[in-house]
Parts: structure tokens; C-alpha cells; sequence
């Protein structure tokens, strides 16, 4: 899906909040702006014509700001060298109103959004990204959980938008099951494992794998506790994996799973049978990352 992006004026303009704050979500932009230009096929970012003349919070423009570079030393002279370079892209003449037109018209062929410093007010908030409160990361998977396409798509997309999470191929045939309805629910739950997860498993290392799915559930607010395989034939979770030796692949049991208890259509009607199914990560495979082995119908 390809996305246009547009900086605009009111990127760096908002009531009551400080030059300190706008700085610090530009350091919070420029962090991921590598990741963001390296799809650059699938990512456009537009800046305004008078986007020079955004008034910052110490009354500067931020053209003034940027092109001041002659005290700058270390940090903040990489900072405005790297500002200049972002304000110096393709560049048109837009305002809000044609931004949420074209929002509004946000399909699987092309999306609008904004990249912003500050809430922009009159834009929705899923459709500006709003450094550091939130990312290019939540922008893409909250757009795929609206324009899911088909399965193969729905997981290659998958494979951008999580990179600490490695997807077996059989994804692309379980998914297509339940991805009609419950494509919002994945999204929510994959989000919970690939953001939460890595960073539990580093500071309770002692942690048994109950005891970790139930912590993950909680900071994730999943409405059921994610947990081990209790029963059944377990055969049905192994997944093969290629090693990163490049040897035979490896049968991996993935019988760690998240319960995707509610569809997308907020009708309160408790599903039993749906997961995801993953594996924590092995440091031989894939570098370590999750590997999720089946979304869909209960194995």
C-alpha cells in the first residue's frame, strides 16, 4: 500500500507546548526516518510550500531554526542538518481541508497521513503520526488492519511492519480463514507480542512461560490470558524452520498462543477457536526473532 505522508505548518505548531517538546519528537522523527525512506517505494513524504514559516514555540520560524547552524555543535548541528534535508523534499501547496478529503478516501490502493511534532487539531488522531507518542510502525498496522487485502498479502505486509517477528509460509493459507473478520483482532494481538514480549523476556529471564504469557496479557490488556498448549496433539504446532546455518530445517513447536476471542464487529460474541500460535524465539533461527507458525482456526 503506498502512503503519502505531508509535514505541514502545524507539524510544529501547538498551544502550551514547549520549544524542549518539539525537539525532542524531531529527534523522536529523524530516529525512524531511515526506516521510512528505505520503503521508499511504498512511502512518499510531502512537505508544504510554507512549511519555512511554522512559528515554533520560541517565536523563531522553523526555517530560522534550521538554517541557524552556525552556534550549533554535536547533537543539535547533526539535528538541523538532518531537518534541512527533510524540509527540502517535494514540496506542494496543501491545507487541512485537502488533507481529510483525501483521508477520507484512504483505500488498499493509497492512504494520507500526517507526520506531526504536535497534535494537529481537525485531523484524525490514526491518521497523523505524532512523534514520539506514536510511529510510522503504528500508522502502517492500523491501516492494514482497515485495508487487509488477501491472506498473501496480509501476511507479506506483516513481514514489513514487524521486524522482530519472523512469519512462517503457512500463514498465508491458516490466515485466509479468519482474516475477513478478524483482521483488526490480529493486528491487535500481534502488536501486544511484538512490542511487549522481547522486552519481558530481558528483564525476567527466570520467568517460566505461564508466568511470562500472563504478564504479556496483562501489559498487552488482552482480553484472555495468552498461554501454553494445555492438551491435545501438539504435532499439529510444529513448524519447520530454516536454520540460520542454512543446515536442514528445525521443527519448532509453537504452542505459546494469544486467543483472539472477539471479531471486528464489536458484537460482544465470544469466539473460541481463533489464534495465533508463535514460538518465543530460538537464536539459531531467523536471529532470534518470534516466530508466529499459524494464525487462524484453533489446531
Amino acid at each position: 500500500m503506498k502512503v503519502t505522508f505531508y509535514i505541514i505548518p502545524q507539524s510544529f505548531c501547538a498551544k502550551g507546548v514547549s520549544l524542549c517538546s518539539v525537539i525532542n519528537s524531531v529527534y523522536a522523527f529523524l530516529s525512524e526516518y531511515s526506516t521510512i525512506d528505505s520503503f521508499n517505494d511504498e512511502n512518499e513524504i510531502i512537505v508544504d510550500d510554507n512549511i519555512y514559516e511554522a512559528i515554533l514555540p520560541n517565536g523563531m520560524t522553523l526555517g530560522e531554526y534550521a538554517y541557524n547552524i552556525c552556534d550549533a555543535e554535536g547533537e543539535e548541528r547533526d539535528l538541523k542538518s538532518s531537518l534541512q534535508r527533510i524540509l527540502q523534499r517535494h514540496s506542494k501547496k496543501i491545507t487541512i481541508e485537502q488533507i481529510c478529503k483525501q483521508i477520507d478516501e484512504n483505500s488498499i490502493n493509497g492512504c494520507v497521513g500526517v507526520i506531526s511534532m504536535v497534535p494537529i487539531e481537525g485531523i484524525a488522531d490514526k491518521s497523523q503520526i505524532v512523534y514520539d507518542k506514536s510511529s510510522w510502525y503504528d500508522f502502517r498496522r492500523y491501516h492494514l488492519g482497515l485495508f487487509h487485502g488477501e491472506a498473501e498479502y496480509f501476511i507479506d505486509e506483516c513481514r514489513k511492519f514487524y521486524p522482530n517477528m519472523f512469519f512462517h509460509d503457512h500463514n498465508k493459507d491458516s490466515v485466509g480463514n479468519i482474516l475477513k473478520s478478524f483482521a483488526r483482532t490480529i493486528i491487535f494481538h500481534l502488536n501486544g507480542i511484538h512490542d511487549i514480549l522481547p522486552d519481558l523476556m530481558e528483564k525476567h529471564p527466570g520467568f517460566n512461560q505461564t508466568d511470562l504469557l500472563r504478564e504479556l496479557s496483562d501489559k498487552a490488556k488482552f482480553p484472555e490470558v495468552a498461554t501454553p498448549e494445555g492438551g491435545g496433539n501438539k504435532k499439529y504446532m510444529k513448524f519447520a524452520f530454516k536454520p540460520d546455518n542454512g543446515e536442514k530445517n528445525i521443527d519448532v513447536l509453537c504452542e505459546l498462543h494469544a486467543k483472539l476471542c472477539y471479531d471486528d464487529s464489536n458484537d460482544g460474541k465470544y469466539h473460541k477457536d481463533k489464534r495465533i500460535y508463535f514460538h518465543k524465539g530460538r537464536k539459531d533461527i531467523a536471529g532470534g526473532r518470534i516466530l508466529i507458525g499459524h494464525i487462524g482456526k484453533h489446531l
